[in-house]
């Protein structure tokens, strides 16, 4: 059976990538991060030919180049499922929040994946105009709930907040890290389907992964529409000015593009571009 060198090449990449984080993906998640577009019988036929040949692993529905990486993977999806047991009525108080429109994990858990001292990295989107005191409001919650240390509050990392109408990944931002973190977001609670919205906002991650299905605007209605409010109110202000005098004062690093609110201090983009063999680069 002749296989195409393009799927070979894409398959090679995508464990390459996951590879770097110690990270075995599932077959279904392999052939949505490939880089070229291919049918699902003729990748899956690839991926049998391969193990075969013992030019990759797969087990209990996980690839990899080592049976090492499977197991290890395996073993963080156990520790990640007892953490995101313990934090669920804490995640599901933040739904009560009016202004919060959508919650979701990123980062290492939304793979279902940690370790002990592991942190779960929240993306949030608020209404139009309420980024700050959104914020503010969860930052207080959190506070109060470190508290009850049952509940691991501690462990919640409130890294992204984007308001409805801003929802798109701003132009230096789009490149092949953020594109993963954007399909691998795990939804908390979606009050307005928005995450279809964000999906279709964010049209460019189909450059990287061609194979991944984004639902049409046309067929969108009124997903993620919220009322907006014309003028900002004095809460807003007052809660931007005290938390960005607080996060300098903490030299804590955050980027603020309009409407959004990055703070991410562990800069995987930079550390992918450093060299591994991993490229990062826009489309």
């Amino acid at each position: 059976m002749k296989f195409s060198n393009n799927i070979s090449t894409s398959l090679n990449k995508v464990l390459k990538y996951y590879q770097y984080f110690g990270y075995a993906p599932t077959i279904v998640e392999t052939l949505r991060f490939l880089d070229i577009k291919t049918q699902s019988k003729v990748f899956n036929e690839k991926l049998r030919f391969f193990s075969r040949n013992k030019k990759i692993i797969i087990r209990q529905g996980r690839v990899a180049f080592s049976d090492k990486i499977i197991s290890n993977t395996l073993d963080k999806e156990m520790k990640a499922k007892i953490l995101l047991q313990k934090v669920k009525p804490l995640l599901s108080l933040f739904s009560l929040i009016p202004t919060v429109s959508f919650l979701g994990i990123s980062g290492s858990m939304s793979m279902n994946q940690s370790d002990k001292r592991g942190d779960i990295d929240l993306f949030v989107t608020t209404q139009d105009r309420y980024l700050w005191s959104t914020r503010f409001m969860l930052l207080i919650l959190k506070k109060i709930l470190v508290f009850l240390p049952f509940l691991a509050a501690d462990r919640l990392c409130f890294n992204l907040f984007f308001s409805n109408s801003h929802l798109t990944v701003p132009k230096i931002k789009q490149n092949l890290y953020v594109a993963h973190e954007v399909l691998q977001l795990k939804i908390i609670f979606d009050k307005d389907e928005n995450y279809q919205n964000f999906l279709h906002s964010n049209f460019w991650i189909k450059k990287f992964f061609p194979n991944v299905h984004i639902i049409l605007r046309s067929q969108l209605n009124n997903i993620g529409s919220s009322k907006k409010v014309k003028e900002p109110k004095l809460f807003e202000h007052v809660a931007k000015k005290v938390q960005i005098w607080w996060l300098k004062r903490t030299k804590y690093r955050f980027k603020e593009y309009d409407g959004q609110l990055w703070l991410l201090q562990e800069d995987w983009e930079e550390k992918l571009r450093s060299g591994r063999g991993i490229p990062i680069e826009q489309r």
